[in-house]
């Protein structure tokens, strides 16, 4: 039966195995390389949960804050109830942003920080180091503190063409048959691929 999971993981039929100890709420695509540690997900929970697609490369100290953020309306902004009096639990306090969410073929470098709520699109990148506050669109390159656009990756026409053909839903066998096409131009990977 091992040998069947396996194989069905590597054709893309089955999603691979989370890590151990991620979070029950959080969910890492196929083939998604993650090199941080499961406790650099904080809060995350079934009001806050943190999806990361398909084929993303997140580097070692990556902090995904999926509840972070203190109440600022009340008169002081100290968790009273989780530390002082014990009546809710660790992180019941903090404001819920929704979900957190990773496209597919993202990646995201060394300490960067994910705030809560925040939308990375497919193909984004996101430079080491980067707080990324707001929502990043598909194939752009965010860096700095807060994160600020520092380019798109390929023209909007080329960026709508790759979000139709969707490459990272392929199975493994496809991907590999078309690996060089990965590795030449992108108009010619588009043109050999364009979703019909």
């Amino acid at each position: 039966m091992g040998f069947a999971r396996k194989l069905r993981t590597m054709l893309g039929l089955r999603r691979a195995p989370k890590p151990e100890n991620i979070p029950q709420h959080a969910s890492i695509g196929r083939r998604t390389l993650f090199y941080t540690k499961p406790s650099n997900i904080f809060g995350c929970d079934e009001t806050s949960p943190l999806e990361i697609g398909a084929f993303c490369s997140i580097a070692e100290e990556t902090l995904f804050l999926c509840r972070a953020n203190h109440p600022t309306h009340f008169v002081s902004t100290f968790p009273f109830e989780v530390h002082m009096t014990n009546s809710i639990a660790a992180y019941d306090d903090l404001v819920v942003n929704g979900p957190t969410k990773i496209g597919n073929d993202v990646w995201i470098g060394r300490r960067a920080i994910i705030l809560p709520g925040i939308t990375i699109g497919d193909g984004a990148v996101v430079g080491a180091g980067s707080i990324v506050t707001k929502d990043v669109a598909p194939y752009a390159v965010v860096a700095g503190n807060p994160a600020r656009l520092i380019r798109n990756r390929f023209t909007d026409d080329q960026i709508a063409s790759l979000l139709a053909i969707r490459w990272w839903e392929w199975s493994d066998e496809k991907i590999k048959a078309e690996l060089p096409t990965f590795f030449g131009s992108i108009d010619a990977f588009i043109a050999a691929n364009r979703a019909s």
